[in-house]
């Protein structure tokens, strides 16, 4: 729409109805070529139906001519004079000739089953045909037999050549009326087309024109009407659309731009003249305010110069006088910071001496505060150890007491088998023995995993006492270590205290000598302020007559200014 739009800006009124023109001669175009192929597929509707017509015309005179031949045949068997066989043999044979012409007719135009049933009604027709021959011999020679078969025999075929045509009349009947639904349909549709194609470009048509009348005419005279009306009221700051349109409406605008900027200019040149003659009347308000409150300002001012030239005459006297008293004070003042200075050295040598002392305790606390944690690691590896000897100790009487398992299993059996020698007699004597012997070695292995399970137990109690010893010591360890910990911070911060301390000390000693450097200073200064006292009361004197001057140079240019 955008794209469609700029190039409607682009084109002149002319052109765009150019445009438009062509739009619907192109359409007319279209619905004439739309049109046409309506009208060709209903002439070949029509064809088809005239075609299908014709064939089912043929096939039923095709039909006739059977009947007629029959006929023919049928009088001559009747009546055989040789005149009546002549007018037969002549009717037959001109029945023959129309039923051939009208056969190759339907040959020409014929499709589908009617086209496929030809052949077989040609070779019926000729069949039928030679029966006819040998009829009319039959009748030429007299014979009456042969005539009443030949007859039978042209009856039987006219028959069916006869039922054949009424298949075929069928056949082309429903493919006339096939054509005809179809030629219907093909003029429907032909009909819709052209609507629809007639709709479609009187809808282009409409949508173009509205187009052309929204964005060439319509809009851009609103616009145009509305910024003559702004400018009629006076805003010259209205934005005039449309100069880079190319067409007449972009003349239009581009004409009523130089207007509003030519009517702008104007009132700006009104508008400055108005201000600047303001700006003047402000101007000359304002200078004859600032005359006056400069001539306030400079009376005050100079008086107050004056009476502080008479202020600072009576401030040097008096500095005059101090300045004698500050140097006698600075030299008493002197001799007191030499004596401190001194006092501040000595106390900066005693304070250096005890950070040196409180370093040392800080190293040797430092030193056994390692060796309480190299033991509390010790005593925590000596708990490991105990708690895997308390481990091991389990695992063994874990294996004593399989053992002890065996030997009771072992035990069972020894009686199992005892049992079985006694129930064997004489023969089980030897193994009696043995199963004494195993009994007796069972019995001893439990007494002895008895015993390994007592002494295990106790070393398991023993390794308990131990790991929680061991266990104490540690926590013992890790409490010094915690003191020792303190203890170091604690001297770490009076050592930290103490160069503190020292540092002080020396900036205080430094500082005596600085304030001596200083009292010797303003004991020059006081000097020197002597001398600038005096000149200070010069100078005084000197800005009262000056002061006087400018009033009376001010006064007269004040009285110039207001002359003008």
């Amino acid at each position: 729409m955008c794209g469609g739009k700029n190039m409607l800006e682009k084109m002149s009124i002319a052109s765009k109805l150019y445009a438009f023109v062509a739009v619907f001669a192109f359409g007319l175009v279209i619905l004439l070529a739309v049109t046409f192929n309506v009208l060709q597929e209903n002439g070949r509707a029509l064809d088809e139906i005239a075609a299908t017509g014709r064939q089912a015309v043929l096939v039923a005179r095709m039909n006739t001519n059977v009947q007629a031949m029959s006929a023919a045949q049928f009088r001559m068997a009747a009546d055989p004079s040789a005149e009546v066989v002549a007018d037969s043999l002549g009717k037959i044979q001109a029945e023959t000739k129309l039923f051939q012409e009208r056969l190759a007719a339907v040959r020409t135009t014929a499709s589908g089953d009617l086209a496929a049933n030809l052949d077989p009604l040609a070779r019926q027709f000729d069949g039928y045909r030679q029966t006819l021959d040998a009829v009319v011999a039959s009748v030429k020679g007299d014979d009456r037999k042969a005539m009443l078969a030949a007859t039978g025999q042209a009856d039987k075929l006219a028959g069916s050549l006869r039922e054949t045509a009424r298949t075929m009349f069928k056949l082309a009947e429903t493919a006339s009326e096939g054509a005809v639904t179809g030629g219907h349909a093909s003029a429907s549709s032909g009909k819709w087309a052209i609507g629809i194609t007639a709709v479609i470009f009187v809808a282009i048509g409409m949508t173009l024109a509205q187009l052309i009348a929204q964005y060439s005419i319509i809009r851009p005279l609103r616009r145009t009407v509305d910024v003559i009306a702004a400018l009629e009221k006076g805003d010259v700051a209205v934005r005039v659309v449309g100069l880079e349109r190319r067409d007449e409406m972009g003349d239009v605008a581009r004409g009523l731009e130089t207007f509003r900027e030519g009517l702008a200019e104007r009132q700006r040149l009104v508008e400055a003249q108005a201000a600047e003659a303001a700006a003047k009347e402000k101007r000359a308000s304002a200078l004859e305010q600032a005359i006056q409150e400069f001539q306030r300002s400079l009376a005050g001012t100079v008086r107050a110069v004056a009476d502080s030239a008479m202020g600072l005459q009576d401030t040097a006297n008096s500095l005059n006088g101090s300045a004698g008293q500050g140097e006698q004070l600075a030299v008493s003042v002197a001799s007191a910071a030499e004596q401190a200075s001194g006092n501040v050295n000595s106390v900066a040598s005693a304070a250096e001496e005890l950070s040196c002392s409180i370093d040392e305790i800080a190293h040797r606390v430092s030193d056994s505060h390692s060796i309480v944690e190299r033991a509390a690691g010790s005593a925590n590896r000596a708990n490991g150890v105990m708690d895997e000897l308390a481990q091991c100790s389990q695992k063994i009487g874990e294996v004593v007491g399989m053992i002890g398992a065996i030997a009771s299993q072992t035990n069972l059996l020894a009686l199992n088998a005892t049992i079985e020698a006694a129930r064997a007699g004489d023969a089980g004597k030897g193994f009696a023995v043995v199963a004494s012997e195993v009994k007796n070695l069972a019995n001893q292995t439990a007494r002895a995993t008895e015993e390994v399970t007592l002494q295990i137990s106790m070393v398991q109690a023993k390794t308990e006492e131990a790991v929680g010893a061991i266990r104490d010591v540690g926590e013992i360890i890790q409490k010094v270590g915690e003191v020792t910990t303190s203890i170091a911070g604690a001297i770490e911060e009076q050592s930290a205290a103490t160069a503190e301390i020292a540092r002080n000390v020396e900036q205080a000693a430094a500082g005596t000598g600085e304030v001596t450097r200083h009292v010797a200073g303003v004991r020059d200064a006081a000097s020197a302020t002597g001398v600038d006292a005096g000149k200070v009361k010069t100078a005084s004197s000197s800005l009262s007559a000056d002061a006087e001057r400018l009033q009376n140079t001010v006064g007269s240019f004040l009285k110039r200014i207001q002359a003008l």
